[in-house]
C-alpha cells in the first residue's frame, strides 16, 4: 500500500499544484467582487460641494465600496495634439483631493479614472492620426495629462488606477502604449487597468502590461422590435452572445475583468443601444431597473468578474423621476442595485 502511495505521490502534488493555480487565478473570496459606481462631475467644485458627504452615506448604505472618480481633461479636435484642462469643466485639484480625502474616512476604495473629450462633441474613441509624429506629440500630452494624476493617485492612497479610457483608434500604437504604462508603473505601485469600449476589446494589444481588463460594457442588446419594454429574462437572452465572448476572453487572457461602466438611461428602448446617451424617448424607470436586475444575473456569478462600476452617480444631478439619464439614484433600480450589492457572493 506505502509504494502505491509513493509511486502515485508525484502525480497527486502536481494535480495538487494544478489546482492551486486555477484557484489563484480565478477563484476569490466573497467579499473581493469590486462594489463600484463611477462619482462624476463636469464642475471645478463639484467634488468639494456639501452634499458630498451625503451622497457617500448614502452609497455606503446601498453596498457600494469602491467609488471610480472622474476627471476630464480635452482637446479641441479629434485631430488636437494637446490636452489640456478646462476651467470652467474639470475638476480643481482642490475638489477632487477634498473628494479622495472623504471617500478615505469613509472607507472606500478608489479607482481614479482620468478621461479624455473633445470640444466638438466628438467621440474620444475617434481621435487619431495620419502620421506616426502626431501620435508621438499627442502621447507626450496625454502622458503629461495622465502623470499629473499618477502623482494624485500615489500621495492619496488610490488602489486603482486607469491608464485609459475608450481611446480606440490609438491601440494599435502599442509601443507607445507599453512606454506610458511603464512611466505609470514606476511611480504607482497600485493596480493598473484601461477601459476598452464594448466592442473594442479584444483589439487592445497590451492588456498584459495591466492588472484587470477593463470593459466600457454598453454593448448593444438585439431582442425583438415588438418587445417595448423588455423584461429581464428578454435581457438576459440577448446579453448571452456578449457574455460567451467575453467568457472566451477571459480563458484566453487569464486576466480578471472589469466592468468599468455599466448602465442605461431610463427611457423606453435604451436597452437596445446603451451607450446612445440622447436617445429621445418617453420615461421609462422599469427599462432601467430590468436592464440593472438581468445584468447582475448575467454577471454575478462569473469567475472572471473582478467589479462592476454603474455609470453613473452624480452629486449635482436632479434626481428621482425628472432624470431621464444614466443615474439609478432614487430610482427603481437603484433598489435593485442595493440588493444585489448588499448579497454575499
Amino acid at each position: 500500500m506505502l509504494e502505491q502511495l509513493l509511486r502515485w505521490l508525484p502525480w497527486l502534488l502536481a494535480l495538487a499544484l494544478s489546482l492551486l493555480w486555477l484557484s489563484l487565478q480565478w477563484d476569490k473570496p466573497i467579499d473581493s467582487l469590486q462594489r463600484g459606481v463611477n462619482f462624476v462631475a463636469y464642475e471645478p467644485s463639484a467634488y468639494a460641494q456639501p452634499s458630498v458627504d451625503n451622497h457617500l452615506a448614502h452609497l455606503r448604505s446601498m453596498g457600494v465600496d469602491w467609488v471610480a472618480v472622474v476627471v476630464t481633461w480635452y482637446q479641441n479636435s479629434l485631430e488636437s495634439t494637446e490636452i489640456e484642462a478646462d476651467p470652467q469643466r474639470t475638476p480643481s485639484d482642490e475638489a477632487l483631493l477634498y473628494l479622495l480625502g472623504r471617500l478615505k474616512n469613509s472607507g472606500f476604495k478608489v479607482l481614479l479614472r482620468p478621461m479624455v473629450d473633445v470640444y466638438d462633441g466628438s467621440w474620444r474613441g475617434n481621435i487619431a492620426f495620419a502620421q506616426e509624429a502626431e501620435w508621438q506629440t499627442w502621447f507626450r500630452s496625454y502622458e503629461s495629462f495622465l502623470l499629473h494624476y499618477v502623482e494624485i493617485a500615489k500621495a492619496h492612497d488610490v488602489s486603482l488606477f486607469s491608464v485609459g479610457v475608450e481611446l480606440e483608434e490609438s491601440v494599435h500604437q502599442e509601443s507607445l502604449w507599453r512606454n506610458l504604462i511603464s512611466r505609470v508603473r514606476s511611480k504607482f505601485s497600485g493596480l493598473l487597468t484601461y477601459s476598452a469600449n464594448w466592442d473594442g476589446f479584444e483589439r487592445v494589444l497590451f492588456w498584459s502590461a495591466l492588472d484587470y481588463v477593463g470593459i466600457d460594457a454598453y454593448f448593444d442588446l438585439d431582442f425583438p422590435l415588438s418587445v417595448v419594454e423588455p423584461t429581464p429574462a428578454t435581457l438576459i437572452t440577448a446579453w448571452q452572445p456578449w457574455v460567451q465572448q467575453m467568457d472566451r476572453f477571459a480563458s484566453e487572457t487569464g486576466k480578471p475583468i472589469l466592468l468599468t461602466e455599466l448602465g442605461t438611461r431610463s427611457v423606453q428602448g435604451s436597452s437596445r443601444q446603451p451607450w446612445d446617451w440622447h436617445r429621445e424617448a418617453p420615461i421609462s424607470l422599469s427599462e432601467q431597473a430590468n436592464y440593472y436586475e438581468a445584468a447582475f444575473q448575467v454577471f454575478w456569478d462569473k469567475p472572471w468578474l473582478a467589479g462592476i462600476y454603474w455609470w453613473a452617480w452624480q452629486p449635482d444631478a436632479i434626481t428621482r423621476e425628472a432624470n431621464d439619464g444614466y443615474t439609478p439614484y432614487g430610482k427603481p433600480a437603484e433598489a435593485v442595485l442595493k440588493a444585489w450589492y448588499q448579497k454575499a457572493r
